[in-house]
């Protein structure tokens, strides 16, 4: 089969769960034989014009977009569907429910199957603006309208759609990624002050839907002695929320 991928930032994976995912999954496909054509945004990928590259044998093709928060995803992805309305794919695959607005468009100009993984409700994310979240929520009625599948990471997501839209999604579960070799020494680890097995870890974007907020004061209640408690993520447009958690945990010295 021959896929298109739409709404990764692009490859390789330096960060965002979308795109360890995409990594991870159509290098696996690519290895069964199929031909997957992943396209990025010039904003990640560092490319100025339209760039093809190869990783693990996925081949990734650079558009250009605007550097600005909301517009390099909706412009990518919009160049993406129209790019791809002249592969002759097999499969139109979306990632996210923003990107997803523009599923009509391969939909009704090709015979390809479109198909549409949601990670999250995004218009519910605090970074976003009313204007964006409109938009995103509308990324989700396309879904709906257009896609022939809809996949979904959890089960809560699978038991919203059908709740608001009594379709029937599929649940698919998202295995761990694979990892580099550990420290067996735990080096790192011990120059931050920790020791093995003896801290609790929050690994993940700080952003309020993630709730780190609620751990450290779950922490700080229960006070678990013997531990420490590591949050390691960046941010995504929520600076001032990391601040928040910054003061939150200052007066905790197992933090």
């Amino acid at each position: 089969m021959k896929i298109a991928v739409i709404g990764a930032k692009g490859l390789p994976a330096k960060q965002g769960g979308i795109e360890h995912h995409c990594e991870e999954l159509y290098s696996r496909i690519v290895r069964q034989g199929h031909s997957v054509d992943l396209f990025a945004r010039s904003s990640y990928t560092g490319s100025i014009t339209i760039d093809k590259y190869g990783i693990q044998g996925v081949k990734v093709i650079s558009l250009p977009c605007l550097k600005v928060k909301g517009m390099d995803a909706l412009l990518s992805s919009a160049l993406g569907a129209i790019a791809s309305t002249g592969g002759r794919y097999d499969i139109i695959h979306f990632h996210a429910l923003g990107p997803s607005l523009f599923t009509w468009l391969p939909k009704v100009t090709t015979t390809a199957q479109i198909v549409v993984t949601c990670h999250g409700l995004d218009w519910r994310r605090a970074k976003w603006s009313k204007a964006s979240s409109a938009l995103i929520h509308l990324g989700e009625k396309a879904a709906i309208r257009f896609a022939n599948q809809i996949i979904v990471v959890s089960e809560e997501l699978k038991s919203y759609f059908t709740k608001s839209y009594g379709i029937k999604t599929e649940y698919i579960t998202n295995a761990p990624s694979s990892l580099g070799e550990s420290d067996p020494n735990f080096q790192y680890g011990r120059s931050l002050g920790l020791s093995p097995g003896k801290y609790i870890m929050f690994l993940g974007r700080l952003v309020p839907e993630k709730q780190p907020d609620v751990l450290i004061k779950a922490f700080q209640t229960l006070k678990p002695k013997g531990l420490k408690l590591v949050l390691v993520g960046g941010t995504s447009d929520t600076g001032e929320y990391t601040s928040e958690l910054v003061d939150l945990a200052a007066d905790n010295p197992d933090r």
